[in-house]
């Protein structure tokens, strides 16, 4: 038996145990949504998850069906969850029409609970029914909502297209497939690597310049970049939490002043960001660039250690005050980690490092003012006056 059907066979037997034991009374599916959950939150895939099934038949056109969802903190994301689950002795393969089928179903699922019709079919005791009153009246939410990930889970192997993203009412609803391969994947190596292809993402090809650091030591390369705006938004917008699992700090909204001037200056002077901003340091674990050794063609396992501020804030600027920032280009410091036996060692310690940082006031920013300067001048050589407390003359700024 390979590693993948030995895996099958210990999921499996963890769905009859916990259903044994489960005083709740779920189902086999829902115990095995429970444990999709606990793994894709373990790898950073979703969070703060909740189990509620709900299914409903109203016609050809009218069926829904969810077993779960996942609301973050700040009203950005939604997590959708539906799951195919066959009690089987093997891994069955599934088919094309059964993932269009869950598509269709928790894509109807959203609609009506966008469009607030949803209480018209369930009772308001159903353990779905307050999520879904949620996404249809609460106003922060409906704000800050950008990214609605529905989650396909299943026992069974799909090998087939992912099925294309939809809008609803503005949102946008992006699919995953996870089968028993994603899941052995996540179990294994506790989650799966960031692929990015430049020549080819989301269908566009983006130029992304660099140049190598002349050192030669057996832990790391080290790589300076520019990445243009609209790419780091696209990858902000497609990978979200799972691209800032290294980065000790989290996006604060626009509360803070940091934030309030970066959005500041992608709104009023978006070509001056460059300049601005201090950048972003990533890490990966492979690179590979193009035959000019100019361009970054491929990275895997990319991770933004420092400056998920700035890559936050370009997104949401971006998407809430529907910002041009075809103008903005932002530098990437770039640590490509060779000894894969050191690499999470590394990596911590690369994001420890650079997100510590002397505290800078606000004082500390007029230190170069033409004003303040020729005060500093005179104030070497005006003497001070001569009191009768103070006979001797001296200057103000005494070295």
């Amino acid at each position: 038996m390979d590693e993948l059907n030995k895996f099958y066979q210990t999921v499996m037997q963890d769905v009859v145990a916990m259903q044994s034991g489960d005083e709740d009374g779920d189902t086999q599916e829902q115990i095995f949504t429970r444990i999709c959950q606990e793994m894709l939150s373990e790898a950073g895939e979703t969070e703060d998850c909740y189990l509620a099934y709900d299914e409903r038949d109203f016609g050809k056109k009218g069926q829904h069906k969810i077993n779960g969802y996942s609301l973050s903190e700040n009203y950005e994301n939604v997590d959708l969850f539906i799951t195919l689950f066959n009690n089987s002795s093997e891994i069955k393969s599934i088919p094309k029409a059964d993932i269009d089928t869950a598509v269709k179903r928790i894509t109807n699922f959203f609609r009506k609970a966008v469009y607030n019709s949803y209480a018209e079919e369930v009772a308001e005791s159903s353990e779905i029914f307050e999520f879904a009153h949620t996404l249809a009246t609460y106003s922060e939410l409906k704000e800050n909502l950008i990214r609605v990930n529905a989650f396909i889970l299943t026992n069974g192997e799909y090998k087939g297209e992912i099925p294309p993203s939809q809008t609803i009412s503005g949102y946008s609803i992006f699919y995953r497939i996870i089968d028993i391969n994603f899941l052995y994947k996540i179990s294994e190596q506790s989650r799966v690597p960031i692929e990015l292809d430049f020549n080819n993402l989301d269908g566009k090809s983006y130029e992304i310049p660099c140049l190598a650091a002349n050192i030669d030591n057996p832990d790391y390369e080290a790589y300076i970049a520019i990445i243009p705006g609209e790419c780091l938004c696209s990858l902000y917008h497609n990978y979200g939490a799972r691209l800032l699992e290294q980065n000790v700090r989290s996006f604060l909204q626009f509360t803070g002043k940091i934030n309030k001037g970066i959005r500041k200056t992608i709104n009023d002077e978006p070509h001056m960001f460059l300049a601005f901003n201090n950048g972003i340091a990533a890490t990966a674990d492979n690179i590979e660039l193009d035959e000019t050794h100019r361009y970054i063609r491929h990275i895997r396992n990319l991770q933004i250690v420092n400056g998920g501020q700035t890559t936050a804030s370009i997104f949401n600027t971006a998407k809430k005050d529907k910002a041009d920032i075809s103008k903005i280009y932002v530098q990437v410091k770039l640590s490509v980690i060779k000894d894969s036996e050191q690499y999470a060692n590394i990596v911590s310690r690369i994001s420890q490092y650079a997100n510590t940082q002397n505290k800078v006031n606000d004082a500390d920013f007029t230190a170069n003012n033409p004003a303040l300067i020729e005060i500093e001048k005179f104030s070497r050589f005006v003497l001070s006056p001569i009191t009768p407390e103070n006979n001797m003359q001296t200057n103000w700024c005494r070295y």
